[in-house]
């Protein structure tokens, strides 16, 4: 028999139902339940708990956590930066790498545009 998994508003119900048929005790709901009275009472007021052994145990699905780029909101796996992030642009068709060592100091000493 597998595990059925519920949403937190059936769980939220059920906790509420199990509640009024214990005669309005947490303590025995949350024993028939299979968590502690305070986890309880915090998931019938609206908490959605992060930890397996609890989600399990109310029959929730596990909470997976992903990180999203702030940017655009999407996940970036395998190239770990924006695909959306702009391009730097060149100012000029010709590097500056490519530049003869002579011709790139005169340049920098004289303060000239890099063409």
């Amino acid at each position: 028999m597998g595990i059925r998994t519920f949403d937190l508003k059936r769980v939220q119900k059920r906790a509420q139902a199990i509640y009024r048929s214990c005669g309005k005790s947490w303590t025995k709901a949350a024993h028939q339940m299979g968590v502690s009275r305070g986890t309880l009472i915090r998931v019938a007021a609206g908490y959605e708990p992060k930890q397996p052994d609890i989600r399990r145990a109310l029959g929730l699905p596990i909470y997976i956590s992903i990180v999203t780029c702030a940017k655009c909101g999407k996940r970036h796996d395998e190239i770990k930066t924006c695909p959306d992030k702009r391009r730097r642009i060149r100012h000029s068709d010709k590097p500056i790498a490519s530049m003869p060592i002579a011709v790139l100091r005169w340049k920098l000493i004289n303060r000239e545009v890099m063409e």
